[in-house]
């Protein structure tokens, strides 16, 4: 009785421990999902802002290089002239009307706000707003004051400001005008209005949770859309996110908004061509929000498992705790055989139950998956229906199709349970195999199925096919354990040596009487070996792929298997290029004195 109780105890105590097992398993893999989603769905994000980033440059690239094609046919007419001073103010402002209708034919599709002339002692000279010019000082702005004190005849890039004559905001692209000693004789520049890039925003289709900035690449703001009260007076120069953006072309980078102070996730470009950074930002909480979608339906699935576990944990400790008092009553150390027996059968019956549970963690993933993505789909498409719904744009179509939907996710989680149940079933007989070398008596046709089944997943999604051939009526009084690993290994070491990564090809498990013995064939289509090969592929440590971390032993211990624990023979027939066959000859019955080695693998190498 003692040593009943004790059993017991010690089953209870690992069937809590295999379910526990099971549970962290599940939360780790619900974990790994989550994080490896979030991260996929970051890289997602980073890289559309990368790219909206890249477009926003280029547009702006190509909006100022039209003004600097203006600047520079304008400087270039009026040195022609003899220089601005030579020349009228209706004259300059003709030549800068006809030189901004180059930028487009219409005209409120022009970049360019204006052009003006600055003379050498900072006074307005001439512009196009106007004939009439007011000769307003402007020495004290950056752009006249950079090109007096620096000769070259580089453009420079004004940060935005506040023009005085039309109220707009607007940022300079100017030149420097010098005479033929290189005397400095005055700038002329031309303003480029902001709104011509407001227009951009609307054109790409931008949600209203996203922004684009330009600046210079000293920090100065040059655009923003939306714009927000002080971003003119801005300068983020000294910003350590700033000065990480100007380190290297491109990337992407989470940041804090200096103006509503949320995070955002930013792509930015460096412009080639002009000293400008363009920068998308996005929402963290609105760009994640299909992550939060995804981590709460998985969330909800693992609770399920959970669950399911829970139930399954508790009914099996009643019916341990059933087993447990009906001995408890008895209280008599001579009990009948038949009672004994009774008792043994109930504790392997719930042996069975603890080694079921461990087997359904290992497979489970995949219809817990394709719920899972039925279940997303659902989620999503009820998402859709709720706001065709709320804007009154939900139609007897919509409403059809939504339906419809409905019972293809429906039959697809139906299916999927099935599939779960058909596979912990399929593991009960497989694990009682793999863990006991007990003979039994098989039907080859059905078995064979069973093995190629679990088998699938290494086939699954790829070009690989994976039949199975059997002669109908076909019983096998055998190893099933042993005889289980040998055929996996077979095709194991087919699709791992036969073929080529990606290459199409077929992998069949062919049976058939020959005799008085059955033969077993596992054969494909692949690349097929040499002689030289063949004539050593059973050898102890022999591989061709040792670079690959192949050990040689897999074929090796095939064969040990085949002869001294099944009482059968193994060969191999290989031509190069058309395919490989290992045959398997086994007796009726395996003979009582054969026993299957110890310590065999599972798998090759």
């Amino acid at each position: 009785m003692r040593d009943t109780e004790l059993d017991f105890r010690k089953l209870k105590h690992w069937l809590i421990g295999a379910v526990l097992a099971v549970c962290l398993v599940l939360l780790a893999l619900a974990t790994a999902f989550i994080w490896s989603d979030h991260q996929r769905s970051s890289r997602e994000i980073s890289n559309t802002l990368q790219s909206e980033a890249l477009a926003f440059s280029e547009y702006v690239t190509a909006t100022l290089r039209a003004a600097n094609v203006v600047l520079e046919a304008s400087q270039a007419d009026i040195q022609k002239r003899g220089g601005y001073a030579a020349m009228s103010e209706d004259a300059l402002h003709a030549l800068f009307q006809q030189h901004l209708r180059l930028i487009a034919d219409d005209g409120k599709k022009i970049a360019a706000h204006s052009m003006l002339i600055v003379d050498a002692n900072g006074l307005l000279h001439a512009n196009s707003l106007s004939k009439q010019v007011v000769h307003r000082d402007l020495s004290d702005q950056e752009y006249y004051r950079h090109h007096r004190a620096d000769p070259s005849a580089a453009v420079w890039l004004s940060p935005l400001y506040l023009s005085h004559s039309s109220g707009l905001k607007v940022f300079m692209l100017s030149l420097r005008l010098s005479d033929s000693t290189g005397q400095f004789q005055g700038v002329l520049a031309v303003s480029v209005r902001i709104s011509h890039f407001e227009a951009y925003f609307d054109q790409i289709s931008l949600s209203a949770d996203q922004t684009i900035s330009l600046f210079r690449q000293d920090g100065k703001p040059l655009f923003r859309y939306p714009m927000v009260e002080g971003f003119e007076r801005s300068d983020f120069g000294g910003a350590p996110e700033f000065q990480a953006m100007r380190m290297q072309q491109r990337g992407s980078m989470v940041l804090r908004s200096p103006f509503d102070h949320t995070l955002r996730l930013a792509g930015y470009e460096n412009g080639r061509q002009y000293p400008t950074v363009a920068i998308v930002t996005h929402l963290e909480e609105s760009a994640l929000r299909e992550w939060q979608q995804h981590t709460l339906a998985t969330l909800c699935l693992v609770a399920a498992a959970l669950a399911a576990l829970g139930l399954l944990l508790a009914f099996s400790l009643r019916q341990i705790g059933i087993a447990e008092a009906a001995i408890r009553e008895r209280g008599q150390v001579v009990a009948s055989l038949a009672e004994v027996e009774a008792q043994l059968v109930q504790s392997e019956k719930l042996a069975q139950l603890g080694r079921a549970v461990a087997v359904f963690s290992h497979d489970i993933g995949t219809p817990i998956g394709n719920g899972k993505v039925a279940i997303t789909s659902l989620l999503e498409r009820g998402a859709e229906l709720r706001s065709a719904l709320a804007d009154g744009s939900l139609g007897r179509s919509a409403l059809n199709e939504h339906l419809e939907i409905v019972d293809e996710a429906a039959s697809l989680v139906h299916g999927n349970l099935e599939r779960a149940a058909n596979l912990l079933n399929d593991f009960k007989l497989s694990a009682m195999d793999q863990a006991t070398s007990h003979r039994r008596s098989v039907d080859l046709q059905d078995w064979l199925q069973g093995l190629a089944h679990s088998l699938s997943p290494q086939f699954r999604g790829g070009p690989l096919r994976l039949e199975v051939e059997v002669e109908p009526g076909l019983q096998l009084d055998t190893l099933p354990g042993p005889l289980s690993q040998v055929i996996s290994n077979l095709v194991s070491n087919a699709r791992i040596h036969a073929f080529d990564p990606d290459e199409e090809g077929c992998v069949k498990i062919i049976a058939c009487r020959s005799g008085e013995r059955i033969s077993l064939r596992v054969e494909d289509n692949g690349k097929g070996m040499a002689a030289e090969i063949q004539q050593h592929v059973f050898e102890p440590f022999f591989t061709t792929r040792a670079d690959a971390g192949g050990t040689g032993l897999g074929l090796h211990i095939v064969q040990s298997l085949v002869e001294e624990a099944l009482g059968g023979t193994l060969s191999v027939d290989s031509t190069p290029g058309k395919g490989t066959r290992f045959v398997i000859d086994l007796p009726d019955r395996t003979p009582d004195e054969s026993a299957p080695l110890a310590g065999a693998p599972k798998h090759l190498t």
